[in-house]
């Protein structure tokens, strides 16, 4: 499976990467293919890291500015 994914990938990429070429040369082909690799990169370890929890209570420094909030959705029916 994984190899017939890159399989596509080449086939599909190949032709775009040629007609980039052809139309704006080899450094514009290259300052793609360097930015797909630094977003790549940033992903891969956004994705490796654990669940972010470190905000998860933050809420409360501003407990008292959302209490009007918190009152007319209550009021609406609107549990929190």
């Amino acid at each position: 499976m994984v190899y017939s994914f890159a399989l596509l990938v080449g086939g599909t990429g190949a032709p775009l990467a040629g007609w980039i070429v052809d139309r704006f040369g080899l450094r514009a082909l290259t300052v793609i293919g360097m930015s797909a690799a630094a977003l790549a990169t940033a992903s891969a370890s956004q994705v490796r890291r654990p669940v972010y929890d470190s905000s998860v209570a933050q809420w409360r420094h501003y407990a008292a500015q959302l209490a009007t909030l918190s009152d007319a959705l209550a009021s609406a029916g609107i549990a929190l």
